[in-house]
């Protein structure tokens, strides 16, 4: 069959370009598993992440190679979620922020599948602006502490944040900066601890989870609803 000239110009290169698109994607994806094959800690040594560039996406750290199970943010990072597996007790460390947005309609999210515990200390803002309307913390089998890692949510579409985590307690022992956005403790049994300052709008605190205050911890909120419902969360057990 003949081919134009035309069809002969833009195939090889249409072809070239989708090759190089799945290449990337392909890569991004692996690269965005921590492998701690670096010289260093930090986020900004490629070989920690399989040797490219961090993608955008979701950050996995499964295992913890050379450098072990700390890492260190010295740059900043935005990223749809943040997910430790595995069973080793994890940190994250550094003064420079990690941002997370939506992805598609898949909210921002910070999960530990981990059965150990995950500590973070580096700055979090939840700042998506378009997308699903919250954010979420979950310690799915492990508990979660904000060490000396500032919390902020500012981002217009996130409305709030839900926390999950049933029989564990996500602890935040500096700034939770979240003022006008509710707080939902949502799981059966979550705890929700704080041991520095915490601020709000609503929180919500539903299916037997539990609001403690560690020393030095303070809570200014515009109101502290015990088995309360928000928005569309569908029925809720309120004891």
């Amino acid at each position: 069959m003949k081919t134009s000239s035309f069809n002969r110009f833009v195939s090889l290169p249409s072809l070239m370009l989708v090759g190089s698109l799945a290449a990337l994607s392909s890569s991004a994806r692996a690269d965005n598993t921590w492998s701690g094959g670096g010289s260093s800690t930090n986020w900004s040594d490629i070989n920690n992440w399989g040797g490219s560039p961090l993608g955008y996406g979701t950050l996995t750290f499964t295992t913890g190679g050379t450098r072990g199970t700390t890492s260190v943010v010295d740059s900043n990072t935005a990223q749809n979620k943040l997910l430790w597996m595995g069973s080793a007790v994890w940190t994250l460390n550094g003064s420079n922020t990690v941002s997370l947005y939506d992805n598609g309609g898949t909210q921002a999210k910070i999960e530990n599948q981990s059965s150990g515990l995950v500590t973070i200390n580096a700055p979090i803002t939840f700042a998506a602006t378009t997308g699903a309307a919250y954010g979420e913390i979950n310690a799915v089998n492990a508990d979660l502490t904000f060490g000396t890692g500032a919390l902020t949510v500012n981002g217009s579409a996130v409305n709030g944040l839900k926390l999950f985590g049933s029989g564990h307690t996500t602890t935040f022992n500096n700034t939770v900066s979240a003022s006008s956005k509710w707080i939902g403790l949502t799981a059966s049994s979550t705890t929700m601890a704080v041991g520095g300052s915490f601020t709000s709008g609503d929180i919500y605190v539903m299916n037997g989870g539990t609001l403690k205050l560690n020393s030095g911890g303070t809570v200014t909120t515009s109101a502290l609803r015990l088995g309360g419902d928000y928005g569309n969360t569908g029925n809720q057990n309120q004891a």
